[in-house]
């Protein structure tokens, strides 16, 4: 999985209707069958919390999103934001990582 850089990518999913409410992030996705790999970008802000507790959010992240992207698990291919609310400040590690799991299990089978 590729990171999200552009801001032509950005706007792109800023108006994007598609969007799955998880426990810890909101995830905005589009699915475009013209990729070649899928690409994620990760949105924290100052309102989640002060520069440490958003730096663990991303690196928590970072590390589920580099398991996940096993071939058999990932069958379609996708632009996609991570926006994190306030809850992921507080969430311990196997709620995290379950959360996300679940949030990119229910993208796959749509």
């Amino acid at each position: 999985m590729q990171t999200l850089k552009s801001k032509k990518e950005y706007d792109r999913l800023r108006l994007s209707s598609q969007k799955i409410f998880g426990k810890y992030f909101l995830f905005v996705y589009i699915i475009d069958e013209l990729l070649t790999d899928s690409k994620a970008g990760i949105t924290v802000s100052k309102k989640v919390g002060n520069a440490v507790i958003r730096n663990k959010i991303k690196r928590r992240l970072r590390v589920v999103l580099f398991q996940y992207q096993q071939p058999d698990r990932l069958n379609k291919f996708f632009i996609c934001n991570f926006i994190a609310l306030k809850p992921a400040a507080f969430a311990s590690w196997i709620d995290f990582k379950s959360d996300v799991i679940n949030i990119l299990d229910r993208l796959c089978s749509y």
